[in-house]
């Protein structure tokens, strides 16, 4: 008798003892194939779920996919805290704080969309040749373009007006990241001059305590006994150092002097070491490392100016003779992705009818990159926007928009708070993308706080009650409308419109202890704009994405009352600016703090510093003569001796993931 196999296909991921972090062995099913949100109180464990249970297995049950040839060259995930996870499809994150990109990304070569921009001026632009006669596009250009490599003809025109012949320029030429960078700036659109204010930013202190700030980078803590043997002294303020003093530690040369070094056991050594002057560190530090951490660091000793030479467009002027209508390509690029669609509208009304069918077809390929980032409310940048000077949410927003782009199937995407920094009146967009997401076929859990993407999801599930160890746990899950009538439901108040909202009256008299103003030019969204701040109040910036709110806040304010305190460079479009007399300014931003294996909440606030000072005090430490560096697990002295100082030992199995143990 023939058996009958019925095709079973899962309709949930069935999770089982979720224990990462704040979770307290928390079983829940997340349906397949819907759009799920995932809300709570901070800390109560949402990213817990989503991120270190769900993807993390779902990227790891992947690579065990690989072949062991494969995932030996790959940095393999370790085993979430679970006891069990069923029907988990693969896995794409989306992060919260995605990485910031290196100083060559742009808005155009993270969508990809600068590709086909390469293509087109290759491909459908007129041309110039070496006398100046121009050249309307034809086929016969995307002919020759087209040649293999080999082939000596490859890229080689004819004038038809003088007879001379010239190579055109291919689509690598147009890339500023190789043959087509600016040769001054090579294709970072920007020079670089280090800032005496910045390497130096407090010349009350002395040398000893710190002030030449280029002498604390990695490998330069030996400058401070280099530069004594020279002659300067540790122990005064830098300010009041005489000329010659402080030349040497600005301007001094790369000489060799003997230093004893003293080592963790009381012994020590002699070092014919290299002198590096304030600057030079730095420039020795930039020229040694490809660290993109490292380099981040390096670039808060400089400022920044735009390229002479190609305008900070990053392409090789020589570039510019290839029109596309009336534009060369860092016109083009300069384009917001709005104005660009229209353009792409006007290049197939200029171009000569037998080049029509190319060019539509490469017109509609950039419209469909561009179609995504319009919906989610990116359309006012333009596509040579550095990637390092975007907000947290235009990043993850550009994730998203190239994700849709892939048009993949049978994934599951797991977003971390995708709203974030995002205006209200964006919200819809935003939420019309990940619908998309599902429709493609695809499962999508969101974690977020905003109550229009709570109410959007098909279905939702909450986490608390509450944070840290009263969280961790399932309180309600269903559909909207079974959240809205769920009496244990934290968010249910707020889904209804029914929660009392804090709201403070304005304080009298705004302006009474003074004000803090700005007027700046241009730069990016901001035009002409001067800004008022009302001093010993809370001020609130708030505007649609892309209004300029950061541009205002940390691109202009900051740096020109740095400017006012510190004598940094003023910005070039800073008009004026008067700092009302503060003395100083504290940035907090949503840059991470980082993820160095030896920093804690303890050393980075600084808080382990008075600790370690407390018990040094202690009777017992005096008598056995120790000080707050031996309680310090960052140095031989005080650091564990089993795992260094880091509480975990990390065993290395060829081909599994490393193994890590408290």
């Amino acid at each position: 008798m023939a058996i009958q196999h019925k095709n079973y296909i899962p309709d949930n991921i069935e999770v089982r003892g979720a224990n990462a972090n704040n979770l307290q062995n928390l079983d829940v099913d997340i349906p397949l194939n819907a759009f799920v949100a995932i809300t709570g109180v901070s800390g109560s464990g949402k990213s817990s779920l989503a991120m270190d249970t769900l993807y993390s297995e779902g990227a790891r049950k992947y690579l065990n996919a690989l072949s062991t040839y494969t995932r030996r060259r790959i940095t393999q995930m370790g085993r979430s805290d679970v006891r069990e996870i069923k029907n988990l499809p693969s896995t794409i994150a989306l992060r919260q704080r995605p990485t910031v990109p290196g100083m060559r990304s742009t808005v155009g070569t993270m969508t990809e969309s600068l590709n086909i921009l390469r293509l087109m001026f290759s491909r459908l632009s007129s041309v110039v040749c070496p006398n100046g006669h121009r050249l309307d596009p034809t086929l016969k250009i995307s002919e020759v373009m087209d040649l293999p490599a080999s082939d000596e003809q490859m890229g080689q025109l004819t004038c038809p007006v003088c007879g001379v012949k010239f190579f055109a320029f291919s689509a690598e030429d147009f890339a500023f990241n190789s043959e087509g960078a600016c040769p001054t700036c090579e294709g970072t659109g920007v020079l670089k001059q280090l800032e005496r204010s910045k390497i130096i930013p407090d010349e009350t202190l002395s040398i000893k305590d710190g002030a030449i700030k280029s002498w604390r980078l990695p490998g330069r803590a030996m400058q401070q006994q280099i530069v004594q043997e020279l002659g300067v002294r540790l122990d005064v303020p830098f300010k009041d150092l005489n000329h010659h003093e402080k030349d040497i530690v600005l301007n001094g040369k790369g000489v060799k002097k003997d230093i004893i070094i003293p080592t963790s056991t009381g012994k020590s050594f002699k070092l014919h070491a290299l002198y590096e002057n304030a600057f030079a560190a730095v420039q020795h530090s930039l020229e040694s490392t490809k660290n993109e951490n490292t380099l981040t660091r390096l670039g808060r000793f400089y400022t920044e100016k735009t390229c002479p030479t190609c305008g900070g467009s990053r392409f090789d002027p020589k570039l510019f003779t290839n029109h596309l209508v009336d534009k060369n390509i860092a016109e083009v690029s300069d384009l917001t992705i709005s104005q660009l669609q229209e353009f792409s509208k006007r290049l197939l009304a200029w171009l000569p009818q037998e080049m029509k069918s190319l060019g539509k077809n490469l017109v509609n390929e950039l419209l469909d990159l561009l179609s995504p980032i319009d919906d989610l409310g990116l359309n006012y940048l333009s596509l040579t926007r550095a990637g390092n000077t975007l907000s947290t949410g235009e990043l993850q927003r550009i994730q998203l928009a190239r994700t849709i782009r892939n048009q993949m199937t049978g994934v599951l995407y797991v977003l971390d708070e995708p709203s974030v920094g995002l205006h209200a009146a964006n919200v819809d967009g935003l939420i019309k993308i990940l619908k998309e997401l599902v429709k493609l076929g695809n499962s999508l859990v969101v974690v977020d706080h905003d109550t229009s993407i709570i109410a959007a999801a098909d279905y939702v599930i909450e986490i608390g009650p509450d944070s840290g160890a009263d969280g961790g746990k399932v309180i309600t899950q269903g559909t909207v409308d079974q959240i809205k009538q769920h009496p244990d439901s934290v968010i249910e108040p707020y889904l209804n419109g029914k929660a009392d909202i804090i709201k403070h009256q304005p304080r009298p008299e705004i302006f009474r202890h003074g004000a803090i103003s700005v007027s700046i030019k241009d730069r990016f969204n901001i035009h002409n704009l001067q800004a008022k701040f009302a001093k010993e109040r809370l001020n609130v910036v708030s505007g649609m994405s892309g209004s300029g709110k950061t541009t205002l806040i940390f691109d202009s304010l900051i740096p020109a009352l740095n400017h006012e305190i510190k004598g940094d460079t003023m910005p070039d479009y800073i008009e004026k600016v008067d700092s009302g007399n503060i003395k100083n300014v504290v940035t907090v931003d949503s840059v991470p703090i980082g993820k160095n294996v030896r920093s804690t909440v303890g050393t980075y606030t600084k808080v382990f510093d008075e600790i370690r000072k407390l018990f040094a005090k202690t009777d017992q430490a005096k008598a056995k003569k120790l000080t707050a560096t031996n309680f310090s697990y960052n140095n031989k002295e005080g650091a564990c001796p089993n795992c260094g100082g880091t509480g975990e030992i990390t065993l290395d199995i060829q081909y599994l993931p490393d193994m890590v143990e408290t």
